[in-house]
């Protein structure tokens, strides 16, 4: 129902508009009377006034930001058209200048598009065609978008003047004419799907059709008309491009457009609002445009995704409000602050008034906010509840001002009170997208929308799986209880062979499971309220909002000692980060050949000596910034020992923490913070008490890339090597079109793949619950909508692995799943039921990790063995069916040996003629690929002189702050790689369904079941002899998970040793010539050593081969040889009688052997994987 205020409003307007008629209706009367009068001057004189009597209005307000910030969800909430300018999900949008107005002519919605000339256009081939070079590699990227849009792959083998030929431009004679081309629509729905290809790059457009012509590199302008729009009729909002354009009539215009603006919106994502550089340097770049040469009057940085939050332990309605209204209060002091530290502005001054009323009222703690907000006297009277919710975020306060507020209105005028239920006004700092049709229902968050049974039976599965896990746990914590007593009972027994063997085969039990989750994602994806959601810890991680995070690797694991929250934080040493300090004032803030080009990495040395030193180290020697006297807060660092944290709470942890894993000007309380210690961080643990996802499962939050630090890329690299599962988190408004997420994906294929033991990738798409089309749908068609988003994006990701082919070589589809979550909608059930968010199935693959079955089975069955050898041993037995059985288990032992011998050599032959065909490849290669790598980006001297210099110090690999790793012994050794990757998966398959060796390992058997029915009287013997097989089999299979990892990167760390010398040597010039030089060094040692340099390699690889199948070989037939030998031909009356314990452990072994069988029958009967559908 509309409030009285807004109804007089509208009514008001509409009176307005009526006056206004009726006034030009009488001059229009009065003038004609005029013509019909003596021309004297005084009528000539009204004549001309009454012709310079203007109503015309036309503000221009322009919206500048980034793709995916939310700004066409904004536009289109705001002026009440959902369906106008399309939101930018999944795909890209292009940067054409959109304005939008009323349609004042017509009930139609329209569009009037305006093209470049064909001259500009030529101008414009000339220019793209001129980007070449890796260093324009964005440019270039986005001139081949821009050819591609328009010509497909014809322009490839086409010259400019065949690409100018009218028959490409058929479809828009408008371009060839220099004429507009009007499009008219009943809907917006309609215009927008007409518009798309003159507005938008990608495949297909809104309706999923393909599209395979964009003619966008040839718009000039499009102007957007509305009909029946109130907001419009006397106001443009422009959708703006963030900087100008290469085309100069595009940019004459958007220089033009700027200057004219008289309020200007900065949209981006409240997530990152301070920190995002693109918002700010947008309003850097066109402030001189926008002020002393314009006419902007007003600034608004609108951040966006307000309903977003993730930090609210209190779920109700006023609980979320509260935790939101809290969150956007600091984001805008953020803000506020960043702009006043990048503008050198002040603060509106508080008068006098506001002052006074708050000091009257009680209310003095809160005048310091209302300072920083600006408020006066006249906009204290203005102010409605949202402000006030804003402003007072404590609802006693709060409700005490609006009531003093209230009266002091009433004493100034009666009626001034129905104006706090006035609509909100347009100027906003933090929004939601999501209109008032459309808005988050929190009132009814506790009534489910759909049927609750998918949940309901997810609780009862997962509680059946807590009731097993409970029993395991039960039954392993009996059995280790029984074989401690065992112990102690050996330990009292004579002192025989057969005891210390036994004693030392219960000392090798083992239940320790240690599964590693990695998790990536760029900074504001939502990583790592991903962690706290699925965990259950909504304050242990920081999430990123406003505020930058650095790029420590933080490991989340389970506290089983004690029930606090505790961190143990690694240090690098003191040489390291001497070396890294030495790197930075030499190569990155120090350097006079610095370009733009090396921003970033400057940008990034900067931060990380800022962070610690504060601005001491610009006037300081290396030698005076290793003292001591800069680390005195954290002795650790000195002394080389790690730092312990110990908490009550994930709150308390976390705050502590921040100023070891994070960068910023305050910690999370929002103190001022002078020393930042994350520079010298190599790793921090953190452990969480009571967390059952967490007892067998580490999470690790790792940054996106390798890190300059020796010892922090030496510990990256193997824990990627040791991830069994890889988390690839990125939001979901742009996953298949976010270059960083797929580059760390084939960054780091090979160390996950070939060169490591991941058998699943899961590239989850965060943030799923902000859908662009909420606004006017129910409950349940927000969840539809949501969904439908979500099906979408999974498409497009799949769509987008299926063409990485560097990643296809190390992981099939089966290895891919992809996930739509919400950790809000997880948390608050406004549209989506938890199922539906994703979160559980997370939580249930955790679970399913976690589940320590196949450690508790194997500690029971060898507790199982180890016993019924000790009973079968104290019991004697006949000394013919010993030596029968021994011979026939010998035997046996001799032909398993045999297969395993001769599936090992069948690969080692393999990978033998694969590499032969990789050194001739090498050998082929190597100049060309060495050429492109020393003329890489063809970089002025000055820059690839700095580059190729950081190459070389570093060993061959260089990571520059922004773009993809220089590895100049991967490249090297690439052909190699590249030869066996196949064989090598099909050899050491990271699924574990058949093992390595094609099987031979799991295959390899005494056959002591089929022994048991021959030689009963030993039958115990050959329990313990099938679960030692077991055990030894398991054993291998952990060992050879290992040694494969080495094998692999034996290929580029043996290129890496022999490129070593021409590094030492390159590494010494300086000088007049350094570039050459080092080039000249590089090309020779590799055309010096291209003979035998691949050969090595080759050979390095092999051999270690060789001695994996002679450790295979030796371990199988040394351990089952002692073991047969100590079973069948060792009698010991001296040992304990076991056979209670036997018979109970033999139930315990059962029962799981039990759950185990039914659970491989389970997953035999399971359906392929989903792939399929996408």
């Amino acid at each position: 129902m509309q409030s009285p205020a807004k109804k007089r409003q509208r009514d008001t307007t509409y009176s307005e508009k009526f006056m206004l008629s009726e006034v030009k209706n009488i001059m229009t009367g009065v003038h004609f009377k005029l013509q019909h009068r003596d021309n004297t001057k005084l009528n000539a004189f009204l004549k001309e006034k009454m012709g310079d009597l203007e109503t015309e209005k036309r503000e221009l307000v322009g919206v500048f930001g980034k793709t995916g910030s939310g700004k066409n969800s904004l536009i289109n909430a705001i002026i009440g058209e959902k369906d106008l300018l399309p939101s930018g999900s999944v795909s890209a949008c292009t940067t054409v200048m959109i304005k939008v107005e009323a349609n004042m002519k017509s009930l139609k919605y329209e569009a009037e598009i305006e093209f470049i000339t064909k001259e500009e256009w030529r101008e414009d081939l000339v220019l793209v065609n001129f980007h070449r070079d890796e260093q324009d590699a964005d440019d270039y990227a986005a001139g081949v978008e821009m050819l591609s849009a328009l010509y497909g792959e014809e322009w490839r083998n086409n010259s400019q003047e065949n690409l100018m030929n009218d028959r490409h431009f058929r479809e828009i004679p408008g371009f060839i004419n220099s004429n507009k081309k009007t499009l008219t629509c009943e809907s917006a729905k309609e215009l927008s799907a007409k518009l798309v290809k003159y507005t938008r790059s990608g495949s297909t457009n809104k309706e999923g059709k393909e599209v395979n012509r964009w003619f966008w590199p040839l718009v000039k302008c499009v102007i957007v008309r509305v009909p029946n729009n109130d907001f419009l009729q006397h106001v443009t909002l422009v959708d703006l491009p963030g900087s100008g354009d290469r085309n100069k009539s595009r940019d004459k215009m958007w220089k033009g457009v700027v200057e004219s603006c008289s309020t200007v919106w900065i949209v981006t994502d409240i997530n990152r609002a301070a920190a995002e550089k693109e918002p700010w340097e947008i309003l850097e770049s066109a402030g001189s445009l926008m002020g002393n040469s314009g006419q902007c009057q007003q600034i608004h940085f609108i951040c966006t995704k307000s309903d977003i939050i993730e930090e609210s332990d209190d779920l109700s309605a006023a609980g979320v409000r509260a935790a939101i209204f809290k969150r956007n209060m600091k984001a805008k002091e953020v803000v506020r602050r960043e702009f006043r530290e990048r503008n050198k502005v002040k603060i509106p001054v508080m008068d006098d008034f506001v002052r006074e009323k708050l000091k009257e009222w009680g209310l003095s703690e809160w005048i310091d906010t209302f300072r920083v907000q600006g408020i006066d006297e006249e906009s204290l009277y203005g102010l409605d509840n949202r402000d006030i919710y804003d402003l007072i975020t404590l609802v006693g306060p709060r409700a005490k001002f609006k009531k003093r507020l209230e009266l002091l209105k009433g004493e100034q005028n009666p009626t001034i009170k129905e104006h706090e239920e006035t609509a909100d006004s347009i100027q906003v700092l933090a929004t939601s997208d999501t209109s008032e049709n459309g808005k988050r229902r929190l009132e009814l968050q506790g009534e489910p929308s759909r049927t609750q049974s998918p949940a309901k039976k997810r609780q009862r599965i997962n509680s059946l799986q807590r009731d097993i896990t409970f029993s395991e746990k039960s039954m392993l914590s009996e059995v280790k209880k029984v074989m401690g007593d065992v112990y102690n009972k050996l330990q009292h027994k004579d002192k025989t062979k057969l005891n210390a063997f036994l004693k030392g085969k219960i000392n090798d039990l083992e239940t320790e499971k240690r599964e590693l989750v990695g998790v990536f994602g760029k900074t504001g994806a939502g990583k790592s309220s991903l962690i706290n959601a699925i965990i259950g810890e909504t304050d242990l991680l920081p999430s990123g909002s406003v505020t930058a995070c650095s790029t420590v690797m933080i490991k989340v694991e389970a506290n089983m000692k004690s029930l606090k929250y505790e961190a143990e934080i690694e240090f690098i040493t003191k040489e390291e980060w001497k070396e890294d300090l030495w790197f930075l004032l030499t190569f990155t803030v120090n350097d006079a050949d610095r370009d733009e080009q090396d921003a970033d990495d400057y940008a990034a040395g900067v931060e990380m000596l800022s962070a610690l030193y504060g601005e001491e180290w610009r006037n300081s020697s290396q030698e005076n910034l290793m003292n001591d006297r800069h680390f005195r807060e954290i002795p650790e660092f000195n002394k080389s020992r790690k730092k312990i944290l110990t908490c009550e709470s994930a709150e308390e942890l976390s705050a502590k923490l921040v100023k070891y894993t994070r960068s910023g000007s305050e910690d999370e309380e929002g103190k001022e913070v002078n020393r930042w210690f994350w520079p010298l961080v190599k790793c921090v643990i953190v452990r969480v008490p009571n967390n059952d996802f967490l007892q067998n499962v580490t999470l690790v939050d790792l940054p996106g890339s390798g890190d300059r630090n020796k010892s922090r890329d030496k510990m990256w690299k193997g824990v990627i090597q040791s991830c069994s599962t890889v988390w690839i988190v990125t939001e979901i408004n742009r996953a298949a079109a976010e270059k960083e997420s797929w580059e760390i994906l084939e960054s780091a294929s090979s160390l996950m793949g070939n060169g490591g033991q991941c058998q699943q990738i899961h590239f989850i798409c965060t943030k799923s619950d902000v859908s662009g089309n909420s606004a006017k749908l129910s409950g349940a068609g927000v969840g539809a909508a949501i969904l439908k988003e979500n099906e979408k994006a999974k498409k497009e990701v799949w769509k987008k692995f299926r063409t990485l082919q560097k990643v296809k070589k190390h992981f099939s589809d089966e290895c891919f799943e992809v996930f739509t979550v919400s950790s809000v909608e997880f948390r608050m059930k406004q549209y989506l039921e938890p199922d539906e968010t994703e979160v559980p199935k997370l939580q249930e693959f955790l679970q399913k990790l976690n589940d320590c079955h196949s450690e508790t089975l194997n500690y029971v069955s060898g507790a199982h063995g180890i016993l019924s050898l000790i009973q079968g041993a104290s019991c004697g037995g006949v000394a013919g069916e010993r030596a029968g059985v021994c011979t026939d288990l010998k035997n046996n032992l001799s032909c398993g040996l045999g297969k395993v011998s001769e599936a090992v050599q069948e690969a080692f032959d393999a990978f033998e003629n694969c590499l032969i065909k990789g050194v001739e490849k090498s050998q082929s290669s190597w100049e060309g690929a060495l050429k492109s790598f020393l003329r890489l980006s063809r970089k002025s001297g000055s820059a690839f002189h700095k580059t190729l210099k950081c190459v070389v110090v570093k060993n061959g690999a260089h990571k520059p702050k922004k773009g993809k790793q220089l590895n100049l012994n991967v490249e090297l050794a690439s052909w190699l790689t590249d030869s066996i990757d196949e064989e090598f998966r099909k050899t050491f398959p990271n699924e574990s369904k058949c093992g390595p060796f094609n099987g031979a390992i799991n295959t390899f058997s005494l056959n002591t079941e089929t022994l048991i029915e021959k030689y009963k009287d030993v039958e115990l013997q050959l329990i313990y002899l099938r679960t030692e097989e077991e055990r030894l089999k398991t054993k291998l299979d952990k060992t050879i998970r290992q040694r494969k990892k080495e094998i692999y990167s034996s290929l580029t760390t043996t290129i890496e040793e022999i490129m070593q010398t021409c590094y030492d040597k390159a590494k010494e010039y300086t000088g007049e010539g350094t570039l050459e030089k080092m080039r000249d060094t590089i090309k020779q040692h590799v055309d010096a050593n291209k003979d035998t340099m691949f050969e090595e390699a080759k050979e390095a690889m092999l051999s270690k081969l060789e001695e994996l199948k002679e450790y295979i070989l030796k371990t199988l037939k040394d351990t089952m040889l002692e073991s047969i030998e100590l079973s069948l031909n060792t009698d010991d009356k001296s040992l304990p009688d076991v056979k209670e314990d036997l018979e109970t452990v033999t139930e315990y072994y059962e029962v799981l052997k039990s759950i185990d069988d039914a659970s491989n029958r389970n997953s035999a009967d399971q359906p392929g994987p989903s792939a399929a559908q996408f």
